[in-house]
């Protein structure tokens, strides 16, 4: 991690984090026995009040033959207030592929294994570590524009 991450990580402080949208839709598969699991996550970033980021996660659970058994589409929104000089794009992109996803990526790992389990699919665990995540856009916006 970059000083001018670390000094972001300083000086940004977690005000809330909540699942802002979920659509889970199972799929035609006769069989749920395991299979691949495509997922993605991707992030943007406005600048309101408060530094504004919204995580989608998309996962896909195939059967062992490929076919869909469900998917889960979810997004979480985390905003935090900011002690310090605003932060150049680079360094926001650099926060939002690394710190930013060690402070979400826990709550999405408990959002996937209870709404598998509620599924009754075979559980499944998001790894710690796997996703360095995807900044899609991150646009600053002058105050509520």
């Amino acid at each position: 991690m970059t000083d001018t991450v670390s000094t972001l990580v300083d000086q940004l402080a977690l005000e809330t984090l909540f699942l802002d949208e979920c659509q889970v839709v199972r799929g035609d598969a006769d069989d749920a026995t395991p299979g691949k699991v495509d997922q993605s996550i991707e992030v943007e970033f406005s600048l309101q009040e408060a530094f504004v980021f919204t995580v989608r996660t998309s996962f896909k659970f195939l059967n062992s033959n490929g076919a869909l058994v469900a998917q889960i589409d979810a997004s979480f929104v985390a905003s935090f207030s900011h002690g310090g000089e605003e932060p150049e794009q680079e360094e926001i992109e650099k926060y939002a592929k690394g710190p930013l996803l060690l402070t979400v990526v826990p709550f999405i790992r408990e959002f996937l294994a209870s709404t598998t389990n509620r599924l009754a699919l075979p559980p499944f665990y998001l790894p710690l570590f796997a996703h360095r995540g995807a900044v899609l856009r991150a646009r600053a916006q002058s105050g509520g524009a």
